[in-house]
C-alpha cells in the first residue's frame, strides 16, 4: 500500500453561502474558525450572491454533505434528493418546510427584538414605531411581532411601516410614502428598523426632511454592518449579531452527522452580541427646533474649529441667549457639549484607527499629546492605551458568548 493511499481521506463539504454579503462571510468565518480548531475539510463553494447559488455536478463532486443558507425554494427541492447530510443556516420557513428532517442554525430573533426593546426602554422612551424590508421575510415578521409584543406587554403602542410591495421595487421609489409617514409620527420616538439597510433610509429621509436624529427621531438598525452604519449622517446604532457563531455552530452539526449518520436531527440557535451605539440613538429627545439646529452644527464638526460665537454669529442671536437658551433645554452648555463632541471624535480615532496619540492630538485641536492624555483620562476614566486595547478585545470574536440550543 503507497504512503498517499494510507491518509485519511479528507472530507468533502459544499457550502451555500452566498459571498457578496458581509453578514454571509462572517458566517462562512464561523465555518472556518471550527475547521481551524477541530478537523480540515475540502470546501466547494461559488463565489457571487444568492442567485448564483448552486449545488456542484455530480460527475465531478463526490461530497459527503452540506450547510446551506438556501435561497429560494427550488435549490431546497434540489437539496431534498441527495442523500447526504445537510445542516441549513437561517432557512425561511419555506425552507424548513420542504426540508423538515435537516439540522438547522438559526438567529433567534425574539431575542434580538427584546434586545431592542430592553433598550429602548431603559432610555425612557415613550413612543416606538418599526420599519419592514422592502420584500416581505419571514425573519421581518418575527422581529416586528415580538417587538411590538414586548412593547404591548409594557403598555405601549408601536407603529409600523409597511412599504408598497406592489410598487416599490426600491427604497429609492418608496422615498416619498416613508417621508409621509415620518412626519406623520409623534415625536420624540423610537424606531427599530428591520435591518441596517432600513436604518440607513430612515436616517436619510430624516435628514431630507429636517428632522433632528436622535433628537426627535431614534434610529436602531439590525446587523452592525459598518459600511452602512457609517455611510449615513449621524452615524447608525445597531444590534451586532454573532454571525460567526452559526456558521460555527453549523460546522459542528455537519461534523458530527459525517461521523455518524444515526445523529438526531438538532435545533440550534445563536443571538446577537450587543448593541453598538453610535449618534442616531444618543440620549437627547427635543423638540425645539432651535436647539436642535445647534446640536446639528456642533455635531457636523465634531466639535472641532468651532465655538460659542461663531455660532451665536451664525444663529443670528447674542452669545448670552443662545447659552442661556442651550442649557435650558439639554441640561449642560454649549461649551460642554462641544468638547463632548470633540472627546467623542477622539475615542473614534483611539478605538478605530492606529494613528498615534500624538497625530490624534494635532488632528482634534489639543495643544499636545499629553494635554489630550490628561483629558481623556479625566473624562473617560481611561487612559489612552487601554482603552485602544479594550476595544481590540471587545471586537475579537467568541464564539461561545452568543449560542444556545433550542
Amino acid at each position: 500500500m503507497s504512503q498517499r493511499s494510507s491518509l485519511p481521506r479528507v472530507p468533502q463539504v459544499c457550502i451555500i453561502l452566498e459571498s457578496s454579503h458581509w453578514a454571509s462571510r462572517a458566517r462562512f468565518q464561523g465555518i472556518l474558525d471550527y475547521l481551524r480548531l477541530y478537523h480540515t475539510w475540502c470546501l466547494h463553494f461559488v463565489l457571487g450572491g444568492p442567485e448564483g447559488q448552486r449545488l456542484p455536478q455530480p460527475s465531478y463532486w463526490r461530497g459527503d454533505g452540506f450547510i446551506a443558507r438556501v435561497p429560494d425554494t427550488g435549490l431546497a427541492l434540489k437539496l431534498a434528493s441527495q442523500k447526504k447530510p445537510v445542516v441549513l443556516l437561517d432557512p425561511d420557513a419555506e425552507v424548513t418546510l420542504l426540508l423538515p428532517q435537516c439540522s438547522r442554525v438559526s438567529l433567534d430573533n425574539e431575542l434580538v427584538s427584546q434586545m431592542a426593546a430592553d433598550y429602548f426602554l431603559k432610555m425612557d422612551h415613550k413612543r416606538f414605531a418599526f420599519v419592514e424590508p422592502l420584500l416581505a421575510r419571514n425573519w421581518a415578521v418575527t422581529r416586528r411581532n415580538s417587538f411590538m409584543r414586548i412593547l404591548q406587554n409594557k403598555h405601549f403602542s408601536c407603529e409600523v411601516f409597511t412599504p408598497n410591495r406592489a410598487r416599490a421595487t426600491s427604497w429609492e421609489k418608496e422615498r416619498r410614502h416613508l417621508c409621509d409617514w415620518l412626519l406623520s409620527l409623534p415625536k420624540p420616538i423610537a424606531i427599530l428598523a428591520a435591518s441596517d439597510v432600513e436604518g440607513r433610509e430612515i436616517i436619510d429621509a430624516c435628514l431630507f426632511l429636517r428632522i433632528g436624529v436622535p433628537y426627535e427621531v431614534a434610529v436602531l438598525g439590525i446587523g452592525n454592518d459598518e459600511f452602512l452604519c457609517n455611510s449615513c449622517f449621524p452615524a447608525l446604532s445597531s444590534i451586532d449579531i454573532c454571525w460567526e457563531d452559526g456558521g460555527f455552530l453549523a460546522a459542528s452539526l455537519l461534523d458530527a452527522k459525517m461521523k455518524n449518520r444515526k445523529t438526531p436531527q438538532s435545533i440550534l440557535a445563536y443571538g446577537p452580541k450587543r448593541i453598538v451605539e453610535r449618534r442616531s440613538t444618543e440620549r437627547v429627545q427635543l423638540t425645539d427646533k432651535f436647539v436642535v439646529s445647534v446640536l446639528e452644527m456642533i455635531r457636523v464638526r465634531d466639535g472641532l474649529d468651532i465655538h460659542v460665537g461663531t455660532l451665536a454669529r451664525q444663529l443670528n442671536v447674542s452669545r448670552q441667549w443662545l447659552q442661556k437658551k442651550f442649557k435650558e433645554q439639554v441640561g449642560h452648555s454649549v461649551i460642554d457639549e462641544i468638547q463632548l463632541r470633540r472627546m467623542e471624535k477622539v475615542k473614534s480615532l483611539v478605538a478605530e484607527s492606529d494613528r498615534t496619540f500624538n497625530e490624534i492630538a494635532a488632528m482634534c485641536g489639543f495643544e499636545s499629546g499629553n494635554h489630550l492624555r490628561f483629558l481623556f483620562k479625566k473624562m473617560t476614566g481611561q487612559t489612552m492605551t487601554d482603552f485602544r486595547n479594550d476595544y481590540v478585545r471587545r471586537t475579537l470574536p467568541n464564539h461561545s458568548s452568543c449560542m444556545r440550543g433550542q
